[in-house]
């Protein structure tokens, strides 16, 4: 139904929720220790690194991969190296030797 695509919803909701990043410190602000698990909005391997940065102990993503994955399992393949790859770059450009520096945020700004 043509009503029912994602790009025609209302734009009221424009601002709907709570953003992913301010979540993530809200919620580790809190809850110390807990796996932590930041998939909305996730699209990029820099967002999840930033995700990482910011608290949480793992990021997901599925909108990325549904294009891929109706064209081939390569397809997939490829834009979970692009992912990997992001990652890594993220990683290097703020400094962060591995996954244990990443975490620790001390490499992103956060604001109050």
């Amino acid at each position: 139904l043509q009503g029912d695509r994602p790009d025609a919803a209302d734009p009221a909701f424009d601002d709907w929720g709570i953003p992913t990043a301010e979540s993530l410190v809200a919620v580790r602000a809190v809850v110390e220790g807990l796996p932590l698990i930041a998939s909305g909005g996730i699209r990029s391997g820099i967002e999840m690194a930033k995700a990482i940065a910011l608290g949480a102990s793992y990021a997901g993503m599925a909108l990325p991969l549904v294009g891929p994955a109706a064209k081939s399992s390569g397809a997939v393949k490829d834009k979970i190296r692009q992912i990997i790859q992001e990652f890594k770059i993220a990683m290097f450009s703020c400094g962060a030797r591995n996954l244990e520096e990443l975490k620790k945020g001390q490499h992103i700004r956060k604001l109050p």
